[in-house]
Parts: structure tokens; sequence; C-alpha cells
């Protein structure tokens, strides 16, 4: 029974890493900076085009990484608390799925479903 808590854990976590978007938002992080080093770059805009360019990628940049960090966080925390109910009901034992996560088969099988998952999703813009 661990190692299923422990796959679903590390599975759970990828799929909705997914759901929320996030794999989309770290490419929209490189599309912005970018998009910040062709302002910086281009000769046509006056300095104070630039730095008006620069607050609002900069801005962006700020939000996307508040929504990846709170993502992730509630990306974590959603199977860890099926696993800690799980674990409150007597049925496993939390610090023994924690430490079966590590093991490089579970790490490997969420490898392998990972990426499967990510290629079956549909695409979607940022």
């Amino acid at each position: 029974m661990t190692w299923i808590a422990a796959a679903f854990l590390v599975v759970s976590f990828l799929v909705i890493l997914q759901l929320l978007r996030v794999p989309a938002r770290v490419a929209e992080i490189s599309s912005v900076s970018r998009s910040a080093l062709r302002t910086v770059r281009d000769p046509a805009l006056s300095d104070a085009d630039k730095e008006k360019a620069m607050r609002a990628g900069s801005l962006r940049l700020f939000v996307l990484f508040a929504i990846i960090a709170l993502a992730t966080l509630a990306a974590l925390a959603a199977p860890a608390a099926v696993v800690g109910l799980a674990a409150a009901a007597g049925l496993v034992d939390f610090e023994a799925v924690l430490a079966c996560t590590l093991s490089w088969q579970i790490l490997l099988g969420a490898t392998v479903v990972g990426v499967i998952v990510m290629r079956a999703m549909p695409r979607r813009q940022p």
C-alpha cells in the first residue's frame, strides 16, 4: 500500500501541475524575458519607452512567479492531504510513503507517466 500511495502522491503532483498550466506559465516566463531583451536592444525606443516596457515585463514576471509558487503549493498539498487522510485512517505510514517517493522506481515511473500525461493533454496558449 505504501508504494501505491507514493505513486499516487508523485503522479498526482505532476498531473495537477499540468492541469494548473504550470509548464505553460514557465514557457511564458521565457517569452517575457526574450521580449525584455528585444526591448532593451531596440534603438528605435526612447529610454522612457524602454523603462515603461521593462516595468510591465517585470510586473508580469512577478505575477507569474506568484502563480507558479501557489500552483506548486496546491499541487503538492492536495495529494499530500489525501495521503495524510489515509495515514490518519491507518492505511499507510505517512513517513514511509514520503521515503518511498525518493526511490528510483517511483521516480522513474512518475517520469514516464508524467511525460505520457503531458503529451496526451492538449496544449493551451498562455
